[in-house]
């Protein structure tokens, strides 16, 4: 069956998740185990802000290359807008911990590409947990609007109508911008008090956050980096509460294929994953 359309192995090897599409796929395969971990994604959306032992699953396969990613993939598709998906590939050099998940999952959000033309996930996730901290501040009166109505509506949809130069609402982006100074505050505030992070640790997350959903491309990308990479697992912890602020993260592990026959590093990582799911929401 080589060549005909709909093969989903004509590649030996699946980058990431996101490069999937279930419409070139085959439904029927597997339909059990999608479905199974399509619930498990809908269920930490549900259960959002809320202590509800978020699952971990393990999927295994006989030999490299039997689908896992391509499997991962479909489940991405099926998942939609409704979480943040963090898709991790750890490398042989990697010491395995919290400043390796936040290199990792930075690399895989910047280097995929969003839901609209031009952006990144990194870019449209940026961009969203400003939206949604800014549709808080008009929510609870704390920044004064003409018609807030209508601006709730408008953040309430794809960040990129707000951030794009071309997007129906980029009066706000415009706005957004040219106050983001005295913003600044009271949105790192807001943060604060919903992400349970101190303040004065957020406000270069905030910036740098800012200036990549503004302009995208490497604009804040390397403030980032320093920030994700720094040592001990408060950092990564911050960094992956600030992103739930939008939507609830969902952590992707996969391509271990290196630490095959690896028992240290495989409890390595997997301590490191129940140490994450057990964070404070």
């Amino acid at each position: 069956v080589s060549g005909r359309p709909g093969n989903p192995f004509l590649a030996d090897v699946c980058d990431g998740p996101f490069s999937v599409e279930e419409s070139k796929s085959v439904p029927g395969m597997n339909v059990d185990i999608v479905r199974q971990l399509s619930d498990a994604i809908d269920d930490r959306q549900k259960n959002a802000g809320r202590k509800s032992g978020q699952p971990l699953m393990l999927l295994t396969a006989p030999r490299a290359g039997y689908g896992k990613t391509h499997l991962l993939g479909r489940v991405a598709e099926a998942a939609g807008g409704q979480v943040v998906l963090l898709p991790l590939a750890f490398r042989m050099g990697d010491e395995i911990g919290f400043p390796a998940v936040g290199r990792r999952g930075l690399e895989a959000l910047a280097r995929a590409e969003g839901t609209r033309p031009g952006w990144t996930r990194l870019r449209e996730t940026c961009a969203g947990v400003w939206s949604t901290l800014l549709r808080r501040l008009i929510s609870d009166g704390t920044l004064p609007c003409a018609n807030p109505e209508q601006a709730l509506k408008v953040l309430e949809g794809h960040p990129a109508d707000v951030f794009d130069p071309d997007g129906p609402a980029r009066l706000i982006g415009d706005w957004l911008k040219k106050h983001s100074a005295p913003l600044r505050k009271p949105m790192s505030a807001l943060a604060s008090r919903v992400t349970g992070v101190a303040q004065d640790e957020l406000d270069a997350w905030l910036q740098a956050m800012l200036e990549q959903g503004v302009e995208g491309g490497n604009a804040g990308l390397g403030l980032l980096r320093q920030l994700v990479a720094m040592p001990g697992e408060e950092p990564c912890l911050n960094w992956l509460r600030l992103l739930s602020v939008w939507r609830p993260v969902v952590l992707l592990v996969d391509h271990l294929d290196a630490y095959y026959r690896n028992p240290d590093a495989g409890l390595k990582i997997a301590s490191l994953l129940l140490d994450i799911a057990d964070m404070d929401e």
